[in-house]
């Protein structure tokens, strides 16, 4: 008897290794979207706490900018898009069969929550350098 593999069952390898490989990547991407969305999430989770800090510092919470307002106004509600886009991901991400539309998929999500952590902490921060500024003179 031969014992070496037949061609069809070197196939079969392959095959089984390119299967593991790709559940391996799939598995990293999914990772990385949980992890931004954890940041995103916890940083939504603090945004009203930035209400009281802002309308003692300024008098009114009327005189915030209105990204501002609509992020520590509406964290849930911003939060439940962003869960939202990522479970269509990661549901896109576990069912389809094309390999090039994972990686797509999951670049995009990623970059999406990663953009909207940015603009999210800048309509947080950015408030809070001008009080900083204000009260030390105007001097930047």
């Amino acid at each position: 008897m031969n014992s070496e593999p037949t061609h069809s069952e070197e196939i079969a390898s392959l095959r089984r290794d390119v299967e593991a490989w790709g559940r391996s990547i799939r598995g990293f991407l999914l990772v990385m979207i949980a992890v931004l969305l954890f940041y995103v999430s916890r940083l939504l989770m603090l945004a009203p706490k930035f209400e009281s800090i802002f309308t003692d510092m300024l008098g009114s919470f009327d005189k915030m900018p209105v990204a501002s307002r609509f992020v520590i106004e509406s964290p849930l509600v911003i939060l439940g898009v962003l869960w939202l886009v990522a479970a269509v991901a990661t549901l896109f991400i576990l069912r389809t069969r094309r390999p090039h539309l994972v990686g797509v998929t999951a670049i995009s999500t990623m970059l999406f929550l990663i953009a909207s952590t940015h603009l999210i902490t800048t309509s947080l921060l950015a408030p809070m350098v001008e009080i900083l500024k204000a009260l030390s003179g105007g001097v930047p």
